[in-house]
C-alpha cells in the first residue's frame, strides 16, 4: 500500500488555482475521504504553514486537524534529521538555501518521508543542477531514493475521478 505526505503548496495552490473550492469541489471532497486514511498524512508544520484568507481553505484545514491528518513531528528520529542535513551539505546549495530548507515544513516532511517510507505529493518542479540557493523538495528527494510525485500523479494511483454534474453552457 502506497503512503503519501502532502506538501503545503498542494493545498494552497489548489485552493486558489485548478482546484478551487468554487471550481472543483469533488477535488475537496476526495481529499476529505483521503483524509480519513492512515495512508495519507501530512505533518503540522504543514498545517501551520497553511496560511491564507480564504476561509473554505481555513474550514478545511481545520476539518482535516480535527481528523489527526497532520502528525506532529515529534516522531522524527534524530538519525532521520542527520540524515536529511548531512544530504544537504552534500549537494552543494549555499547557507543560506540550507538554513531556509530546514527552517520550513518542508526539511521535516522529507525526513518523515524518508524515515516511514512515504511518497511525497507537491508541486514543486525538480530544479536544475547549478540552482544552489533554493532548494527543491523533488531534488532532495532524489538523493535519498524518496518517491516524489505530482498531485496528477497522486490522483492517478488513486483512482481519483471528478465528474462534471451539470453546466449552464447548451449544446447547440
Amino acid at each position: 500500500m502506497n503512503k503519501y505526505l502532502i506538501d503545503t503548496n498542494i493545498f494552497i495552490e489548489s485552493a486558489y488555482r485548478f482546484y478551487a473550492f468554487d471550481i472543483c469541489p469533488g477535488f475537496w471532497d476526495f481529499l476529505d475521504k483521503c483524509s480519513q486514511l492512515d495512508s495519507i498524512k501530512s505533518i503540522n508544520k504543514v498545517y501551520d504553514e497553511i496560511t491564507s484568507d480564504n476561509t473554505n481553505l481555513q474550514d478545511f484545514k481545520e476539518k482535516l486537524k480535527n481528523r489527526g491528518f497532520f502528525l506532529p513531528i515529534g516522531s522524527i528520529t534524530p538519525s532521520s534529521y542527520t540524515k536529511i542535513s548531512q544530504t544537504l551539505q552534500t549537494m552543494q546549495y549555499t547557507q543560506q538555501a540550507v538554513t531556509d530548507f530546514s527552517s520550513g515544513a518542508d526539511y521535516f516532511l522529507v525526513a518523515l518521508a524518508y524515515q516511514e517510507s512515504y511518497t511525497i505529493v507537491t508541486h514543486e518542479a525538480k530544479s536544475s543542477n547549478n540552482a544552489k540557493n533554493t532548494i527543491k523538495i523533488p531534488n532532495v528527494c532524489e538523493r535519498l531514493e524518496i518517491n516524489c510525485i505530482d498531485i496528477a500523479e497522486f490522483l492517478r494511483r488513486e483512482q481519483a475521478r471528478f465528474i462534471l454534474e451539470h453546466t449552464t453552457q447548451q449544446k447547440s
